[in-house]
């Protein structure tokens, strides 16, 4: 994600951009002699992004874009050699990060959301998997409007369709939503979330999930938030009242839509080893905040649960094991 953000960035007039990565991103992009980005069929080579193997100093934002699971390093990585007065942008899914960028002692920090997928093909080469690129920005932390406004005119300047929020959780709790749609089903069954969603009772359970994260919101007072073209401000209160008949094909819709052909990040993380999951910034992230404001998350618990597990011990689930777990 990092580097489909530069190749949009490093095109705006009067913007330098840094990117920041491990030696072997670093060796490739060397290799490439460039960034290679393929997007509707064509690749580009961007050569006027600069590759470091250490983060320097003097920048206007540091945008972070690492696993969910590697923001507390980096973030400390990043207060050591720049220091905590630099803004930080968390444009990562799942909810956490700016606490975690927090607690490294930056002060101004701000959320954001991009709802286009990307394939990484190899290091410092990546395929845009869908036309459109929207990015929503807001405030984390006490932030001087200037500064926000800075930030905000150089992606409104790029390629992307820049929004602002007024609420930071809203925005992030939404765009929670749509990444859980598919993801931890299709790591727990290691299937295509098109599999996924061709049986109803897995739609089912994709539903039951939706809503709790949904109860969950309403109960901290957090008001789901229309996020690129997707008007969650509507589809929130439909979603938890329709029958579930009505909803089904929307969710397909949006799954189909919204992935492109790109296999879910929670499967990716269990299926290819890497021994760590987000999912506890998705679907865990809605259980423990259910636990702090009274609401049940049987479905999210035990799809937290069972990715966490496969972590260590990766055995596909039978789906009709799956639906019977969770009506236990």
């Amino acid at each position: 994600m990092g580097c489909f953000v530069a190749s949009r960035l490093a095109v705006v007039d009067g913007v330098d951009v840094t990117l920041v990565g491990r030696q072997r991103f670093v060796d490739a992009f060397n290799t490439h002699g460039g960034l290679r980005v393929t997007e509707k069929g064509d690749v580009s080579i961007v050569t006027d992004i600069v590759p470091a193997a250490e983060i320097v100093g003097g920048a206007d934002v540091a945008i972070l874009t690492v696993k969910s699971y590697d923001t507390a390093e980096a973030a400390a990585e990043l207060a050591s050699v720049c220091g905590v007065d630099i803004p930080v942008l968390s444009l990562q899914n799942g909810v956490g990060n700016e606490q975690a960028i927090q607690s490294a002692g930056f002060s101004r920090v701000l959320a954001g959301s991009l709802t286009t997928p990307v394939s990484v093909l190899a290091p410092a080469n990546i395929r845009i998997d869908k036309a459109s690129a929207s990015v929503g920005l807001a405030a984390w932390t006490d932030f001087a409007e200037p500064d926000l406004a800075k930030i905000f005119d150089v992606f409104d300047r790029s390629q992307f369709e820049a929004s602002s929020y007024d609420r930071a959780a809203s925005l992030k709790w939404t765009k929670l939503l749509m990444n859980m749609v598919g993801n931890a089903t299709s790591a727990i069954l290691n299937q295509t979330p098109d599999e996924v969603f061709s049986d109803s009772r897995l739609v089912n359970l994709e539903i039951e999930a939706w809503r709790e994260a949904l109860r969950v919101m309403a109960a901290a007072g957090i008001a789901p938030a229309k996020v690129g073209s997707y008007p969650f401000n509507f589809l929130g209160p439909a979603i938890r009242f329709l029958p579930k008949m009505v909803i089904r094909p929307i969710m397909r819709g949006q799954v189909i839509g919204g992935r492109g052909e790109k296999m879910p990040s929670l499967h990716i993380d269990v299926h290819r080893g890497r021994g760590r999951s987000e999912v506890g910034w998705l679907n865990g992230a809605v259980a423990r905040l259910g636990a702090e404001v009274g609401v049940d998350t049987p479905v999210n618990r035990l799809f937290a649960e069972s990715v966490e597990s496969m972590v260590v011990n990766p055995v596909d689930w039978d789906p009709n094991a799956l639906v019977e777990a969770a009506r236990r």
